[in-house]
């Protein structure tokens, strides 16, 4: 679990560097904005393909939200 809290933490950090809601986010990666409140809660684990459509979303390399 505490590997979800880093990339929630990490995800939430990138989305508002990039100056992004949670909804528009989820917007840009065609998923609802409660799995992003979900993945920056630690609530839901990401897949790796659902990583690396975020840090595209973001212009981020997925090392970014993976450490």
């Amino acid at each position: 679990m505490g590997e979800s809290l880093m990339l929630g933490d990490r995800l939430r950090v990138a989305r508002k560097t990039r100056g992004l809601s949670a909804a528009q986010l989820a917007q840009r990666v065609a998923v609802s904005p409660s799995l992003i409140q979900k993945l920056e809660s630690g609530a839901r684990k990401a897949t790796p393909s659902l990583i690396l459509s975020l840090a595209r979303a973001l212009h981020f390399g997925p090392e970014v939200l993976t450490g």
